[in-house]
Parts: C-alpha cells; sequence; structure tokens
C-alpha cells in the first residue's frame, strides 16, 4: 500500500546542545583477519576481546587494505554509541550490517552517532535502535531491510545529513525518527521506494538562511513516507513523486 501524509506544523526554531558523554572505552571492531566480516557477538572480532557493553564506543573502521565488510547481529546485542569511519582517501567502502537480531545505542545523554566519514552503511536485516543519541550522516545510508528507529518522544530524535555525500535511501524495512535535518548538502537526497519511512515532526534545514548549498531533494516512487511537517523552501529544494502518488 503506497501512502504519503504531510502534514504542516510548527517547527521550533532551535534545540538544546547535543551534549556527547564519552563511553568509558572504545572498543574496535576487527573481525575475521581475511575478510573483516563476521558476528557482533563474538568476543575475538572486537579489539578489547569481549562484545561492546553498554559503556562501550563501538568503532568501525575502514583501512586501505581492508575490503568491504558485513558485521552480523543476531539476539540482543548493546553499546554505548556507535561510530563507523573511512581511514582510506580512495573509493567509497561499504559496511553492511545483516542478521536478525537488535542493537540498542545506550548512551543516555543525547549522544552523537556517526555514520559514513566517507563510507556508506547498509541495514539489510537487524533492528538498530536508540533512546537517547542523534545519527550523523556522512554518506549513503540505505535501509534494504530490518530498521533504523529512534523513539520519537526523544528531542535528541535527529538523523542530520551532515554534507554533500549524505543520503537516506529506504527499500525496504522502515526508518523512523521525530526529525531529519539537512546541512551543508549540496543537495541531500532522500529516496523512498519500498519500506516506510516515519518523520514524526519534520523535515527541515539546520538554519533559516537560504543558502542556495545546502538544499535537499525527496523523491517517493514506492513504500510509505510520512512527515509531520516538510520544510522545502530553499533553492534547490525538491519532491518529487511517482507511481501514482
Amino acid at each position: 500500500m503506497k501512502t504519503l501524509m504531510i502534514t504542516i506544523m510548527a517547527i521550533a526554531s532551535a534545540f538544546a546542545t547535543l551534549a556527547a558523554t564519552d563511553p568509558v572505552d572504545t572498543n574496535e571492531w576487527i573481525g575475521d583477519p581475511a575478510t573483516h566480516s563476521g558476528e557482533w557477538g563474538v568476543a575475538d572480532n572486537w579489539s578489547l576481546k569481549r562484545v561492546p557493553n553498554d559503556s562501550d564506543l563501538a568503532f568501525l573502521k575502514f583501512y586501505s587494505d581492508r575490503p568491504n565488510y558485513t558485521v552480523t547481529i543476531n539476539g540482543s546485542q548493546k553499546c554505548s554509541q556507535l561510530r563507523i569511519e573511512d581511514k582510506t582517501t580512495a573509493g567509497v567502502r561499504t559496511t553492511t550490517f545483516d542478521g536478525t537480531g537488535t542493537l540498542t545505542l545506550q548512551c543516555s545523554n543525547n549522544c552523537a552517532n556517526d555514520f559514513g566519514k566517507r563510507g556508506q552503511v547498509v541495514i539489510d536485516g537487524p533492528t538498530i535502535t536508540s533512546e537517547h543519541s542523534c545519527f550523523y550522516l556522512h554518506a549513503p545510508l540505505t535501509v534494504k531491510s530490518g530498521a533504523l528507529v529512534i523513539p520519537m518522544s526523544a528531542e535528541s530524535s535527529i538523523v542530520f545529513l551532515w554534507n554533500d555525500n549524505a543520503a537516506i535511501t529506504v527499500e525496504g524495512g522502515q526508518l523512523s525518527t521525530r526529525y531529519i535535518e539537512y546541512v551543508n548538502a549540496t543537495p541531500g537526497r532522500i529516496t523512498v521506494n519500498g519500506g516506510s519511512l516515519t518523520v514524526n515532526s519534520s523535515v527541515y534545514p539546520y538554519t533559516s538562511d537560504p543558502v542556495a548549498n545546502n538544499c535537499l531533494k525527496v523523491t517517493i516512487t514506492g513504500g510509505s513516507a510520512e512527515f509531520g511537517g516538510l520544510n522545502l523552501q530553499r533553492p534547490g529544494d525538491s519532491l518529487t513523486m511517482t507511481g501514482g502518488y
């Protein structure tokens, strides 16, 4: 069933500063020596030789000698914060999360989670959720199945499209958040061609200044999309709907 719902509402002009509380430990992903892939819940796949706990920053990095890799999330997993960073300068590498489990980010003080930093992220099976965190996208995020869920009640429930590489594509599964904010995007891109995207409050620019190089292109060709508000008033902003919408 195809659904597009847009309800325009008043949006608060400012948010409290999102403070990041440093986790106690940084636990870096190692994975299989040959493929760099593996199970999240296996202690030997982590630098601290234990599975991340609720006080760990789980740090997933790319290097020039490491290929694209898959992290399998089964059962109930947790960490304080999640950071995915590409340390290479050539090409774009991909971190894929698969499996059928749930990863809960448990930082309780409006912590920031970084996705991308040149690498792209794919969620294909598991659910990643957080009650008190925002997500900074520096590169494309694709939800194929499973979900990225940030509870609607949290004021810090924000997904930032942080630069011109940032994009959200929902091909299946679910992405839900309270806000999506685009920053330095030329343009930021939101594409829904399957699954569901729910933005309970609004999609809006980082500042109200009409800066031409910060714009957003929203394309909906399938699945369902629901927005509490959609602020597309800048030069270059656009909304495209096809397939019977």
